[in-house]
């Protein structure tokens, strides 16, 4: 099976599409200039993690900030590009800052396998104690109590990020998140307790407890993808600094008419990136992504290197919910042996999934099991000529690539009206 494309797959079936085809790319906001393209490596990133921290936006220096003996947490965003080489280069740089103990937090929807190559990584580049794991929102030890939401609920943070010194959150540029309401920081919902990260998407609790205010953290590092999904930028700043330079870059993007996309009859949302991309909670983020660009009624394309069987739930939910946009609706799992809701992101998507199979057509391609799309109302493509195929039939088409950067984190519940 042909699982990879060419770099501009637009260029691949134009020929097929009698209308207008667009490509649109990752946005890209690097704090020391445009970078070279292509895989960076460990020297190159450890020079633009340390360039970047002597001045983040809108604060000193940020070895001011780290005491001799620290304890730093990093809460890390696992599509982050190259994310191993960024870890490698932060390591580094704390390690000549005299930090004692590092913490590397991933969001729960880390492949396991990908935290286990990096924890070797950071391994070898801190000599002092380091930790990588994966949050476990619906275990109780690996949570800390750090507040109540506005209903009295308690809300848990992951237990490594309540006893450190400093935070430092590693997050990627998302251009969806721009607009959203998720917390700034990264910390709020992928950190918390299922049950708080549950209330925050069905809208139970209508706002986020300010966790990044209340644990000082003081600067976030968003890192860019190119089409490729390589390290194309790296920024370091306060929440508010980053995400306003985030909102300048697209902005200017808008401005200057540059990757003007109309609605198409068909969209292609491409996975770039390396295996740890290559998620369920990734391909449900690139589906929103091209239905925000589709035309009503129009084809989705996923196309990913996807191997992995759909989650074991989401046949269920996709064949259960009636309405859901309906917050009352039960789910039939039980809580978890700590009393935590048994919820993710990926059970939220599969609500979000329903709607758009309905409305719209879409194919996947990937090593996935057939019988699997097929049991979620998606067809399938086994090649590139299959889909330029299914393009001649549509009068204009879109590809996003990187498609999982282009929409939101998370996603949660319309707010009802009063």
């Amino acid at each position: 099976m042909n699982s990879r494309l060419p770099p501009s797959l637009a260029g691949d079936f134009r020929d097929a599409i009698t209308g207008e085809v667009w490509e649109r790319l990752p946005l890209v906001v690097s704090q020391s200039g445009p970078l070279r393209g292509g895989p960076k490596g460990a020297v190159e990133t450890q020079n633009l993690v340390r360039s970047c921290m002597a001045a983040p936006l809108d604060f000193p220096a940020f070895e001011h900030a780290v005491v001799a003996g620290d304890h730093v947490a990093l809460a890390v965003d696992p599509s982050v590009p190259q994310l191993e080489t960024v870890l490698q280069g932060l390591c580094v740089w704390l390690e000549a800052a005299e930090v004692e103990r590092v913490s590397v937090v991933l969001w729960a929807e880390t492949p396991r396998a990908f935290c286990d190559q990096l924890r070797s990584a950071v391994s070898a580049s801190f000599s002092g104690t380091a930790t990588v794991c994966i949050h476990q929102p619906a275990e109780r030890e690996s949570l800390g109590y750090v507040t109540a939401d506005e209903a009295g609920d308690p809300v848990y943070l992951a237990r490594e990020l309540v006893d450190a010194d400093l935070i430092i959150p590693v997050l990627s540029c998302r251009s969806g998140d721009i607009d959203s309401s998720v917390d700034r920081s990264g910390l709020f919902p992928f950190l918390a307790d299922a049950s708080t990260l549950k209330r925050f998407q069905m809208q139970v609790a209508s706002e986020d407890p300010a966790l990044a205010w209340m644990l000082s953290v003081h600067v976030v590092i968003v890192c860019s993808s190119d089409a490729s999904g390589n390290l194309a930028g790296l920024m370091v700043g306060t929440p508010d600094a980053v995400r306003q330079r985030m909102t300048d870059c697209l902005t200017d993007r808008e401005r200057d008419g540059v990757q003007a996309c109309p609605p198409a009859d068909l969209v292609v949302a491409i996975l770039d990136g390396p295996p740890e991309i290559q998620t369920w909670i990734n391909a449900y983020r690139a589906i929103q992504a091209a239905k925000d660009n589709v035309d009503d009624s129009g084809t989705i394309v996923l196309w990913s290197q996807i191997s992995a069987s759909t989650p074991s739930h989401w046949s269920n939910t996709l064949g259960r919910i009636a309405n859901p946009t309906d917050s009352n609706d039960e789910e039939v799992t039980p809580p978890s042996e700590d009393g935590f809701d048994n919820w993710s992101l990926e059970h939220f998507a599969a609500r979000q999934l329903k709607p758009i199979l309905e409305e719209h057509r879409v194919f996947a391609h990937g090593s996935m099991p057939f019988d699997e799309l097929e049991s979620l109302g998606m067809g399938q493509l086994e090649n590139v000529e299959q889909l330029q195929r299914l393009a001649a039939s549509h009068r204009s088409a879109g590809v996003l690539r990187a498609a999982h950067l282009h929409s939101r984190s998370v996603d949660r519940l319309a707010s009802k009206s009063p």
